[in-house]
């Protein structure tokens, strides 16, 4: 059930790529371990995607900040 989940990439240089693909905005997100999260490596043929399910208001708590898609990472 990938539709009801967030997709999400493993390193931010697999989040640009795709972004550039699909133009969206590319947020880092820290997810720690035991905070009810459910992760799985999805979509075989697209690198370093893995989608998120959990709670969205706990998930967005974990959002350091949105940057457009071109905007220099550092």
């Amino acid at each position: 059930m990938d539709y009801v989940g967030l997709s999400v990439f493993g390193t931010q240089e697999a989040a640009r790529e795709n972004a550039v693909r699909f133009p969206k905005m590319v947020a880092r997100v820290y997810l720690e371990e035991g905070c009810g999260f459910m992760i799985a490596r999805t979509l075989a043929d697209v690198d370093e995607h893995y989608t998120v399910w959990g709670d969205p208001d706990e998930l967005l708590a974990r959002v350091e900040r949105p940057v457009p898609r071109f905007d220099d990472p550092s």
